[in-house]
């Protein structure tokens, strides 16, 4: 459910009280580091992988993914939705953006309001929605890139004997199953936006 930390409405995602789903997103995304990293960690340190090389860009590419995403998510949560940012530039001046319209979560008018999102704890309309689709985008590709990452673990290290090799393979099946359900998750609500935006309306 969503959540009002007062009479006068929410103003941003870290305003208190957080909700479930805010819980449950930062410890997913924590989880999925701790494997990420710690995988890495280990691929590295036992020097028993031959694509090591590949596997740099994607931790490389993987790490700018995440500060991006860092950044996206900072602004979505301490920003508040009823004042215009330099993301509301970024969108057409048509009826869906430019229609305000009251949320009870807020208690405000909002410009283009679209859907109240749980997971940030915070309702997203003209000056956050081109951040939230992008962070959506790039949670996306960083669960993929694990995901790849975790599959050429494995392959790396088939046949391998030894404590060292199956702890890797362990923290390897570990990363994959849990960011395969989010890149699932990311994946639907990205494609599900895009065919909103397609048909010009929102959720």
């Amino acid at each position: 459910m969503p959540m009002s930390s007062t009479a006068s409405g929410r103003t941003h995602g870290f305003q208190r009280p957080y909700s479930k789903a805010q819980y449950r997103a930062w410890f997913a995304q924590a989880l999925s580091l701790t494997f990420f990293y710690g995988c890495a960690l280990f691929a590295f340190l036992s020097k028993r992988l031959d694509h090591s090389r590949v596997m740099i860009v994607m931790i490389g590419a993987q790490l700018t993914i995440v500060l991006v995403e860092l950044g996206l998510w900072h602004f979505l949560e301490t920003h508040d939705p009823s004042e215009p940012s330099c993301f509301s530039r970024l969108l057409i001046s048509e009826k869906r953006w430019t229609t305000e319209k009251y949320c009870r979560i807020h208690k405000k008018r909002i410009a283009g309001l679209d859907h109240f999102c749980e997971w940030l704890n915070v309702s997203i309309g003209r000056s956050n929605y081109v951040a939230f689709l992008l962070l959506v985008a790039a949670g996306l590709v960083q669960f993929c890139l694990q995901i790849i990452f975790g599959v050429l673990v494995l392959v790396g290290t088939q046949g391998q004997h030894g404590a060292v090799p199956i702890l890797l393979q362990v923290i390897a099946v570990l990363l994959i199953g849990v960011s395969l359900p989010i890149a699932t998750a990311y994946s639907m609500l990205f494609f599900f936006h895009l065919y909103l935006g397609w048909r010009g309306i929102s959720t």
